[in-house]
C-alpha cells in the first residue's frame, strides 16, 4: 500500500498451506498460492507466489511478547525489514 497515491489498504486473504504444499486462492484477481511453517517456536515463515507473474515473496516474522521483527524479500530483489510494536 502507498499512501501517496490515496485510496484504502488493500487486504488480500488466501488459504495457508501448513504442511509444505501451497494452497491456492486470489488475490486482486489473480492466482496466488501460499504455504507457511514454523522455523521456530517464535518465527513464522509465509511464502507466497504470484503464478502468473512468477513473482515469489517470503516473509518471517518473529515475535517476542508485544514486539515482531518482520522480514520481507522476493525473488526480484526487494527486501525490507520492520519493526513492529503492539498498541496498548
Amino acid at each position: 500500500y502507498d499512501a501517496s497515491r490515496g485510496g484504502e489498504p488493500v487486504r488480500i486473504e488466501a488459504p495457508i498451506g501448513l504442511d509444505g504444499v501451497s494452497r491456492i486462492g486470489q488475490a486482486l484477481d489473480l492466482p496466488l498460492a501460499v504455504k507457511g511453517r514454523w522455523l521456530r517456536p517464535d518465527t513464522f515463515e509465509l511464502v507466497s507466489h504470484q503464478v502468473t507473474q512468477g513473482i515469489v515473496t517470503t516473509a518471517t516474522m518473529t515475535f517476542r511478547g508485544k514486539e515482531a521483527d518482520i522480514g520481507f524479500s522476493s525473488n526480484q530483489g526487494f527486501t525490507v525489514r520492520l519493526h513492529a510494536l503492539a498498541a496498548d
